[in-house]
Order: structure tokens, then C-alpha cells, then sequence
């Protein structure tokens, strides 16, 4: 053999690994730089993810873990929460990057994100092992870099970037698949054990695919290709038992209640039986499919490419029936077949998997039927209520088999001329919904965020307290990101948080003990008290004037202890502090109702239309009611301009107004634009710092039953302002 030939041989390997290796890895970065560009790998970059409620969940999640203390569990999250906190798993912020990134907090900018370079390796990942898994079937490398372009750009994935950063990592799927279909099972406990872990501490949901996977795996070996033994199937679910249980704990799983931890809602966001054809924008030639209920979690759209190469292995199939006499399909050219008896326990995982996703609550389209299940199966399958995920191991099998098919089943050049033309009609076509989320990533990268806390003693509060504390505590209360974010910056402990999941038990007792500061003291001189609407609860609260400082800045009550003692602390202007939360009304001055007055904000309470108009509010249903702050100088009076819901077939509004559950004035209303209804004040109402005023509507109506629109929202008066005489 000539020198020529034998550089030659050695040549062509080299170039095979090469390409094997590196092929892949370029696609995916490709395919990350088209859909999601580069700007999100800037770790300072958190612009990003606060234009929307979950980014933003997350990222604080993270700023806020990575401030506190580590603690044991190390997934603990005290300081998103404080006392009704539980751990980095429930805000989804990714606990394997959150706990990495901690353990280097010192080297790290500050702000940090690591949420676009997550993103990025969910590509490169999704790319590798969609190449391992297609290297199953076809030795190929032309039909595995056209397939790629099928899981690459699968609509379920995508539709995750710049959103739920934990959700688009797919290629957990893919590698639970891969580890299922492969030959050789050596070092399976390792391999599974580390996709376990792995999938633990990126989302819930993703664990639990991953782990319905691995029992389809272990049944199919041990039963089936009888690859198992006895005594290896038991070392194998007990290291990986004992090794996720080990990461949940320390990840801090267990921080929540188990029956805190459900959320209720199985069979809502549900896998409807037409998902796969339901482009929902994400096609510029499919329309959308109209659905009862519209979720993302349900979206499973198999990409006009994929689609078309189903249709085509129908029609080849078909053919193939036809004329079976004549013609004989090719053999498979991988290393596997993809058959039922050979996998029959995943295919049953499969099954379970899309029953599972389609729920009790069986829908086509519009068409939906309810099979009605035990209150105790609902409740615990509410634990993946999203149930519509469920389906994406199914969705990526389907992948593959469209690809198996075509590469089976047709001579070499067709199977890569086919898939080549699926793969390019799959990218331009996902283009529809993919493009917009390039655009929000990269040309609204710096979207409006400044924060409504622009006084300057906020860096003063930042500085002085440790913890800030709102009230009342809520999971998500208005607004909460403003204060997540101060906290953050100030590395501060704070209640004002979003959790995914959290321990309902918890969440009262820490009411009830900051009211309970509040009311009665005492205060804690490292607390910053911000208190919501005092509406919500109008009891005075109790502090020392000559220490603390209530005062109203940038539109928050905020409670200040120790303010007045603090020699470094900066002097708050007197005309800022506030004798009471309750606002200072005045005889003769206008409180207007609209949708931006503050009069609709303060001082109504329960029964008027969450939105109001630029006019003001109207009420919905048979009682609407308000909280007045009595102003000084003994007020006889209070004059209620009001709209009256009525037209000529609903000529007139009738009702009752009561003052602290005592009846003053009968009305009756007949002019739709302007009535006045004065409502007297008795001597004993004036004994008190507010009164509560109640409307009683005997006959609200809905535009839509007087034929006025499709607005089903029962209607009676349009409050638009008041004033006291």
C-alpha cells in the first residue's frame, strides 16, 4: 500500500469524529444565535427577563438565593419569603446553576444572570443528543444534520426561550430516550443516575419524565432484552433511589408541605386531541385551530415540516400497500429497530404518558367530554396540573419514528432530498413564532424597567434595614417585583415574592405575626415595613413617633422603625409623614372613581369591576361597597355621583344605601349619564376615624342580556365621585 493510500485511511476516520463531534455542537449554536441572538448571554444583562412575570420570578429568585446565608439544605431560600420561604426549586431558577453560581457569588458581576447561558447549552444539548439518538438509526451524517433540523426546531422547545428558561431544556428528553434505545447498556447506573440528578435540580416537570423514562428502561431490560439481572436491578434502583432522594432533599423539595405543594387545576391545561395541527402562530400557512381553552402548556405542534413528512409516509405507506407484490421496503441501516416488541414498556410509558396529558377532560378542538374521577386522583395528579408536557417524550418519539420511517423505507439520496426539504420547510416555517421572540431578545433587550422607587432614602432604607417586610403577606401581591428587586440589590431579605408553590399554613402564620408587630408591637429596628391599602385593614397600627417614621413615598405607605434614632440615617421631610394610613379626606373636596384616580384605588372595596373607565367604576352584581376615611369639621353629609345601568329595556335602577350596616337612603336612578344620590350622616357614625357605605342594587342586569354587547358583567350604578357636605 502507497504512503498516499495509507494517509488516505487515516484521513477519513479522522474527518468522521470530527464531523461527529462538531457538527452537532454548530447547529446548535446556530440555532441558538437565529432564534434566541447574543444579547442574553450577557450576564449583566437582567433587562431581559423583567418584562415578563415568570423571567422575572426566576431571576429574583436567583438574586435573592444568592445574597442569602447557605444554608442546610443548601437549596433553602430564606430570604425569598422570610418566614413562609421555602427553596430555589419553587421560584424555577434553575437550582443547578443558582447552586453553582452561589458557590462563586464573589467572582461574579453584580447584577448576574446565567439564565441566557442555560439557554445556550439547552441548544448545543438539544442538537447532541438529538444527533446521538438519530446515530441509532442511520449511520448517515447528511439524514442526522437534516434530522436535527426537525428536534432543533421543535415548536414545544422554542416556545420556551426567553420565557421558562428551565422548561426548554429538552435534551433531558432526548437523552432519557437515547438511553432507552441504545445498544449497549454499559455504565447505565452512572448514566442515569447523572440524568436524574441532573434533571432534579433543572424542573420538576422535566424529573418526572425523565423518571417514567428510566422505569420503561429498566422493565424493557430486565423483561424483555433480559440484559438485567436480579441483583443488578436492585443495585440500580437503589443508588439512583438513594441518590435522588439525596438531591431533592438537599435541593429542598421537601421545604413544602405535600398538600401545600398541589395547586389544583388537572384537566385545565390539558393536551387537547388536535394540539399536534395546532399551529397557535406559529405558521405562516396553518391557521390556528379554535380551542376551548387556550394554554401554552398544551402547545405540542409538530412544525409544518414534520406534518408534511407525516403526510408523506401516509401516502408512501399507502402506496406500499398497494402494490406490496411489487415492491419490498429497504432494511434498516442503523443499529436499531424501533419496534413495539422490542421497547413494549416504553411504548405503554408512551400511552400512560398521553392519557396522563389529555386528562379526564377529553377535548377536540372546541368539542370537550369530562370522565369524572375520584376527588383524591385529581387532587394528587394536580401535582402536574401543566399536564399538556406531558406529552413532549411522545412528541420526540414521533420525531424520530417520521425520521426512521423515511431513512427505512427510501434509497440513501431520497431519504436525505426528503429530509433536507422537512428540515428547511421546518426552520422558515417555525420562523412565525420564533422570529418574534428573536425580535423581544434582541431589539426590546432594554425594555422600560425603571423602577417606581426613585426617592432617594430608598438607598437610605437599603442600607439601614436587613429585611423588608409588606403587608399583608401575599404570594404575588401587586407589585412585588418592585421590592423583590430592591431587596436584591440591597441584599435584603423581603416577603414580596412569587412562588410556584408554596406552604399555605406558613403564609398565615406570617400574617398574623407581622400584624401582629403592627398592631401591637414590637417593632424590629432592622425591618423596613412596607403596608399595602389600608382598606384591606383599617385598624391603626401602633408605632413611637418620637422613634419611627410612617410616611407616604412614591406611593407607599412605609413604616420606618428606628428612623428618628438613626444618627447616619438621612431626615425624612416632615410634609411626608403620615399621622395614620388612612388618607386625609376633606369637606368640599372631590374623590373621583375612575380607573387612575386614587379614589378607586383607596377607598373601594368589594363588588365593582376590576378595571375601571376613564369616568369611573361601575359596580358588578347586586352589592358594591366603599371604605371612607371621615375628614374634620363633622361632615352631614356625603353626595355620590353616580351612572345608573339603564336603557329602554331596563328604564330604571332601584336600591338601598346603607352606613355601617344601617339603612339611611332609598334610590331611584333613571338617567344612564349623571345622578346624585345624597346619602346622610348620622352623629354616631362620626364617633369613628371611617365609615363603611353599601350599595344594595335590587335589579342589576348585563349588557349582554339587554342586548348591548357580549359584556356579561351584571351591572347597576357607575360610581364616579364623591364629596362630603
Amino acid at each position: 500500500m502507497s504512503n498516499r493510500q495509507e494517509n488516505s485511511e487515516e484521513v477519513i476516520p479522522r474527518f468522521n469524529i470530527l464531523t461527529s463531534n462538531f457538527l452537532p455542537i454548530g447547529f446548535g449554536l446556530l440555532a441558538f444565535f437565529l432564534v434566541a441572538g447574543p444579547f442574553i448571554l450577557d450576564s449583566r444583562n437582567i433587562q431581559w427577563l423583567g418584562g415578563n412575570l415568570d423571567p422575572a420570578q426566576h431571576y429574583l429568585g436567583w438574586a435573592l438565593f444568592r445574597e442569602g446565608p447557605w444554608t442546610f439544605p443548601i437549596g433553602l431560600n430564606p430570604h425569598n419569603g422570610l418566614s413562609f420561604s421555602n427553596s430555589i426549586v419553587f421560584s424555577d431558577s434553575l437550582p443547578l446553576f443558582a447552586i453553582l453560581f452561589k458557590s462563586l457569588s464573589y467572582f461574579l458581576s453584580q447584577p448576574f444572570q446565567y439564565f441566557g447561558l442555560w439557554t445556550l447549552l439547552c441548544f448545543v444539548l438539544q442538537a447532541w443528543f438529538a444527533w446521538k439518538l438519530l446515530g441509532l438509526i442511520s449511520e448517515s451524517n447528511w439524514l442526522k444534520f437534516f434530522g436535527l433540523g426537525l428536534f432543533l426546531f421543535a415548536p414545544p422547545m422554542l416556545a420556551r426561550v426567553g420565557l421558562w428558561t428551565s422548561l426548554a431544556s429538552h435534551f433531558l428528553i432526548l437523552a432519557a430516550l437515547y438511553l432507552n434505545l441504545r445498544p449497549s447498556q454499559k455504565n447505565r447506573i452512572f448514566y442515569w443516575a447523572l440524568l436524574i440528578f441532573v434533571a432534579a435540580l433543572v424542573h420538576f416537570y422535566l424529573l418526572v419524565m425523565v423518571l417514567v423514562l428510566w422505569v420503561a428502561s429498566i422493565l424493557d431490560i430486565f423483561f424483555i432484552r433480559k440484559k438485567l439481572s436480579i441483583k443488578n436491578l436492585l443495585v440500580e434502583i437503589g443508588i439512583v433511589s438513594f441518590a435522588l432522594l439525596l438531591t431533592l432533599w438537599q435541593a429542598g423539595y421537601f421545604s413544602v408541605e405535600s398538600g401545600s405543594g398541589k395547586a389544583g387545576g388537572y384537566g385545565t391545561f390539558r393536551f387537547n386531541l388536535l394540539a399536534l395541527f395546532d399551529a397557535r402562530e406559529w405558521s405562516y400557512i396553518l391557521p390556528n385551530i379554535a380551542m376551548q381553552i387556550d394554554f401554552s402548556n398544551g402547545f405540542n405542534y409538530l412544525g409544518l415540516g414534520a406534518l408534511i413528512g407525516l403526510v408523506f409516509i401516509f401516502l408512501d405507506y399507502v402506496r406500499r400497500i398497494i402494490f406490496s407484490s411489487i415492491e419490498a421496503s429497504h432494511k434498516l441501516n442503523g443499529e436499531v429497530s424501533l419496534g413495539f416488541k422490542k421497547y413494549p414498556f416504553l411504548y405503554a410509558i408512551f400511552i400512560f404518558l398521553t392519557i396522563f396529558a389529555i386528562t379526564n377532560v377529553v377535548a377536540i378542538g372546541t368539542w370537550q367530554y369530562v370522565f369524572p374521577l375520584p376527588e383524591p386522583i385529581i387532587s394528587a395528579a394536580s401535582l402536574l396540573r401543566a399536564s399538556g408536557r406531558m406529552f413532549w417524550p411522545v412528541f420526540y418519539f414521533i420525531l424520530l419514528l417520521i425520521i426512521n420511517y423515511i431513512q427505512k423505507n427510501f434509497s440513501k439520496n431520497l431519504a436525505i432530498i426528503l429530509l433536507g426539504v422537512l428540515c428547511i420547510i421546518q426552520i422558515v416555517d417555525t420562523s412565525a413564532g420564533w422570529r418574534p421572540i428573536r425580535y423581544s431578545l434582541v431589539h426590546e433587550r432594554y425594555p422600560n424597567s425603571q423602577s417606581p422607587l426613585v426617592n432617594p432614602v430608598w438607598n437610605d432604607f437599603g442600607t439601614q434595614y436587613k429585611k423588608l417586610e409588606r403587608y399583608p403577606v401575599q404570594n404575588q401581591s401587586e407589585d412585588w417585583q418592585v421590592f423583590a428587586s430592591f431587596a436584591a440589590q440591597h441584599a435584603m431579605g423581603t416577603n414580596s415574592v412569587f412562588l410556584a408553590r408554596f406552604d399555605e399554613l406558613k403564609l398565615r402564620q406570617a400574617n398574623e405575626s407581622v400584624n401582629r408587630a403592627l398592631r401591637s408591637g414590637p417593632l424590629d429596628n432592622s425591618v423596613l415595613f412596607v403596608i399595602d391599602l389600608w382598606k384591606n385593614n383599617p385598624t391603626p397600627i401602633q408605632f413611637d413617633r418620637e422613634k419611627d417614621v410612617l410616611v407616604r413615598i412614591d406611593g407607599y405607605n412605609v413604616l420606618a422603625p428606628g428612623w428618628k434614632k438613626c444618627p447616619s440615617c438621612s431626615p425624612i421631610p416632615r410634609e411626608l409623614e403620615l399621622q395614620r394610613l388612612a388618607p386625609i379626606t376633606k369637606i368640599g373636596e372631590k374623590i373621583e372613581f375612575s380607573q387612575k384616580a386614587f379614589g378607586r384605588r383607596e377607598f373601594l372595596l368589594e363588588g365593582w369591576a376590576p378595571y375601571g373607565e376613564a369616568w369611573g367604576t361601575w359596580s358588578d352584581g347586586a352589592s358594591a361597597s366603599l371604605l371612607l376615611p371621615l375628614p374634620a369639621g363633622n361632615p352631614r353629609m356625603i353626595n355620590l355621583t353616580v351612572r345608573a345601568f339603564v336603557n329602554e329595556k331596563h328604564p330604571i335602577q332601584q336600591g338601598d344605601v346603607y352606613i355601617n350596616g344601617t339603612l339611611v337612603k332609598h334610590f331611584e336612578l333613571k338617567d344612564f349619564a349623571s345622578n346624585l344620590i345624597e346619602v346622610p350622616i348620622s352623629t354616631s357614625v362620626l364617633k369613628d376615624e371611617f365609615f363603611k357605605l353599601e350599595l344594595k342594587i335590587q335589579s342589576p342586569a348585563s349588557p349582554k342580556a339587554l342586548g348591548m354587547g357580549d359584556d356579561d358583567r351584571q351591572l347597576g350604578i357607575g360610581a364616579i365621585s364623591a364629596v362630603f357636605r
